[in-house]
C-alpha cells in the first residue's frame, strides 16, 4: 500500500503489545490500591507521619510493602491469586523473597513463609549493582563493587579502549598494584582543570558525584508532589523545604548523600518573580545578578518578612517605583524595575541561575563546586582552594557592598579563598549591620570584624569625611597586621579602596600582592595623576579657568574634582598625595 510503509505494522504491533503488557501491571496496581484503600492492606510508612507506601514497580522487579501479621498477609495472598487468574500471569515463587523487620516474631515469619512459600532473606539483593541496605559498615558493603570494577580494569588493554575508555583508565593511575605506588604522570588537581587553564579537562570524580547529588536535591526542591518527595519531607523537613532542611537524627545513607549537595542547589538557585508573594526581600535570592542574586542594601522601611509583593502596586500590577527609590541603592533600583512583571501576576517559581533557560543541568552545578566553597553538610572534602587573598573595606554601606561585590567576584570567577575584613565603627547604622550579616549567612565569604577604634583625639568631630575614614583605617592597621598573621593559609594578596591604602604598608610586611579598587574612573585618575597635577597646577584646582588634563583620560572640570582636592592647604589634601604616591 502505497500510504503505509513496511515498519509500520511492525511499530503499531509493537505499541500495542507493550500497551497491553502495562495493563496487566496497572491492573495489579489497581488492585493493591483497591486494597490499601479500603483498609484491607495498610502499607508501610518510613517515618510516623509519612505517606503510606503499598507497593513499587520497577521495570523488572515489584516491591510489595504490608504489615508482618497473618490476616494482612492472607489479604495480600488473596489479592495476588485474583491478579493471577484475571491476568493467566503467575507468581514465581522461586524468585520471591520475603524481608521482616528485626522485631518480627519468629512464629509469625514461619506462618507468612508458608502462606507464600517463598525464602526469607536478612540482606536484600542488589538492586541496578547498589545496595539496598547499607548499614553501618559502608565501605565493606561497597567493597564488592569497587573490586568488581578493579578486575575489569585490570583485564583491559589499551588497544582494545576508545578514548572515552582511556579517559576512564588514567583515573586509576593513581592508585597502587601490590602494595606499590604507581607513577605519578601527572597531579590529579592539574588532570582536572579545564584545558583553557592548561588542564586536560577530567571530571573530578567527588565534585561530579555532587553534581548528580544536587540533581536529586533540585528534583526535590520543584516537584513537591512526587512520592519520593513526600517520604523525604515526612521523614527530614517537614515543617520546612529541601534548601532549608538539616541532617536529621538517625538519617538514611540516601539522604546523608543528596543534602551532601545542598550547598549546590543552594548557591544555584533563585527565583522568577511573578506575583511576588512568595518571596522575602531582604534573605531570598531573586534579582537577575549572577554575583549573589540577593539584595544587600540597608532595610530601613519594610519589615525583616516583608515580600517582594510589596513592592508591586496592586492596582496597576508594575513595580511601585517611588517606593523603591526611597528604599534601595540606584544600582540596585536599576536592577529591580528591569524584572519584566507579568499582566496575569503568575505564582513565583525557582529557576536555576547559571543556565539560560533557567533549567537544571549537572554540567553547570559541576561548575558550581570546582567555582564555589561550599559548604558542606558531611564531611565529603571539595577541592582545595589554595589562593587566599583579603579585602579590607572601609566603614559605611555603599563601600561595604561594592566591596562585598568584589569578593563574590573572586570566588565565582576566579576561584579565590576570600577573607574579608569589615572595619567596625562605634556607631554602625542598622544599615552596614544588615548588609553585613546578609552577606555571612551566604557563606561564601569568610567575614572578619575588626573591632572600632577611638580617633577623638586624632580627628575634629566636624572633620570631612575621606579625613575621618583615612584616620580610621590607619589607626586599625595594628589590628589588621595581628589579624592577618593569624590567617591560614596565609593570604597573598590584599585588596583595599581608596580610602584604605593606609593597609597597603601591612601588606609590604607580609610580602602580599597590592591592589587598589576603585568602583568609578574619576577617583582613580586623579589618585593616579595627583602628584603630577600637583607640580604642574597652580593656586587652587577648582578657581582653574581650564579643564584638567589628565593623560589618557577625558579632560575633568575644576569644580568636578573630587572632596580632598578643593582645599589644598587642608590635611585632607596631604592625605590625597600620600594616596597617589601608594
Amino acid at each position: 500500500m502505497s500510504d503505509r510503509l513496511i515498519t509500520d505494522n511492525v511499530l503499531v504491533a509493537f505499541e500495542t503489545m507493550h500497551y497491553l503488557n502495562q495493563k496487566k501491571k496497572e491492573g495489579l496496581s489497581a488492585l493493591l490500591c483497591q486494597a490499601t484503600s479500603v483498609g484491607i492492606l495498610r502499607g508501610v510508612a518510613a517515618c510516623p507521619h509519612g505517606p503510606r507506601i503499598s507497593h513499587l514497580f520497577f521495570a523488572d522487579d515489584n516491591i510489595i510493602f504490608c504489615q508482618a501479621t497473618r490476616e494482612e498477609c492472607s489479604q495480600l495472598a488473596h489479592v495476588l491469586d485474583i491478579y493471577e487468574q484475571t491476568s493467566s500471569q503467575q507468581l514465581n515463587r522461586e524468585k520471591t523473597s520475603l524481608f521482616f523487620s528485626h522485631n518480627t516474631p519468629q512464629n509469625v515469619q514461619n506462618d507468612i513463609k508458608q502462606c507464600f512459600g517463598a525464602e526469607v532473606i536478612w540482606q536484600y539483593e542488589t538492586y541496578l549493582g547498589l545496595p539496598s541496605l547499607v548499614g553501618r559498615s559502608k565501605q565493606n558493603r561497597f567493597r564488592a563493587l569497587k573490586e568488581r570494577l578493579n578486575n575489569k580494569l585490570s583485564g583491559w588493554k589499551e588497544k582494545m579502549l576508545s578514548q572515552a575508555g582511556k579517559e576512564i583508565l588514567i583515573n586509576f593511575w593513581w592508585g597502587q598494584s601490590n602494595g606499590t605506588n604507581k607513577i605519578t604522570w601527572l597531579s590529579w588537581n592539574k588532570v582536572c582543570m579545564p584545558k583553557k587553564e592548561r588542564g586536560l579537562g577530567f571530571h573530578d570524580l567527588k565534585s561530579f558525584n555532587l553534581a548528580l547529588l544536587a540533581q536529586q536535591g533540585w528534583w526535590l526542591q520543584c516537584n513537591t508532589r512526587s512520592l519520593v518527595h513526600q517520604v523525604l519531607k515526612a521523614c527530614y523537613f517537614p515543617h520546612s523545604d529541601f534548601l532549608h532542611s538539616n541532617l536529621g537524627s538517625r538519617p538514611s545513607i540516601a539522604w546523608r548523600s543528596i543534602i551532601a549537595a545542598q550547598g549546590i542547589v543552594q548557591a544555584g538557585h533563585r527565583w522568577h518573580i511573578g506575583d511576588g508573594a512568595s518571596v522575602r526581600i531582604w534573605h531570598d535570592k531573586w534579582l537577575p545578578r549572577p554575583s549573589t542574586y540577593q539584595v544587600v542594601p540597608p532595610q530601613n522601611t519594610l519589615p525583616k518578612e516583608a515580600t517582594v509583593s510589596s513592592l508591586i502596586n496592586a492596582t496597576t500590577g508594575e513595580w511601585n517605583m517611588t517606593l523603591i527609590k526611597q528604599i534601595f541603592l540606584h544600582a540596585n533600583t536599576e536592577t529591580i524595575l528591569s524584572i519584566p512583571l507579568g499582566r496575569r501576576q503568575p505564582t513565583d517559581h525557582l529557576v536555576w541561575g547559571y543556565t539560560p533557560k533557567g533549567n537544571f543541568s549537572v554540567n553547570s552545578a559541576y561548575k558550581i563546586t570546582t567555582h564555589c566553597p561550599i559548604k558542606c553538610k558531611t564531611s565529603i572534602p571539595f577541592i582545595d582552594h589554595s589562593t587566599h587573598v583579603v579585602i579590607v573595606s572601609s566603614p559605611q554601606v555603599g563601600h561595604i557592598v561594592c566591596n562585598l561585590e568584589l569578593g563574590n567576584r573572586l570566588i565565582v570567577d576566579h576561584n579565590l579563598h576570600v577573607t574579608f575584613f569589615d572595619v567596625a565603627e562605634s556607631k554602625a547604622s542598622t544599615g552596614e549591620s544588615e548588609t553585613i550579616q546578609s552577606a555571612s549567612a551566604q557563606n561564601l565569604l569568610d567575614i572578619i570584624q575588626l573591632p572600632p577604634v577611638d580617633i577623638s583625639s586624632k580627628v575634629e568631630p566636624n572633620s570631612p569625611i575621606f579625613t575621618t575614614f583615612t584616620t580610621i583605617m590607619r589607626e586599625t592597621n595594628p589590628l589588621l597586621r595581628s589579624a592577618i598573621s593569624a590567617l591560614k593559609p596565609r593570604p597573598t594578596a590584599l585588596f583595599v579602596d581608596i580610602f584604605r591604602t593606609a593597609a597597603l604598608d601591612v601588606a609590604e610586611e607580609f610580602h602580599m600582592l597590592k591592589y587598589v579598587f576603585v568602583t568609578t574612573a574619576l577617583p582613580l585618575a586623579l589618585a593616579v595623576y595627583i602628584n603630577i597635577l600637583d607640580k604642574e597646577v597652580e593656586g587652587e584646582y577648582v578657581d582653574q579657568k581650564e579643564r584638567l588634563r589628565l593623560l589618557g583620560c577625558m579632560p575633568v572640570q575644576p569644580d568636578d574634582v573630587v572632596d580632598p582636592l578643593m582645599n589644598r592647604t587642608k590635611h585632607e589634601y596631604r592625605v590625597f598625595l600620600q594616596v597617589g604616591w601608594s
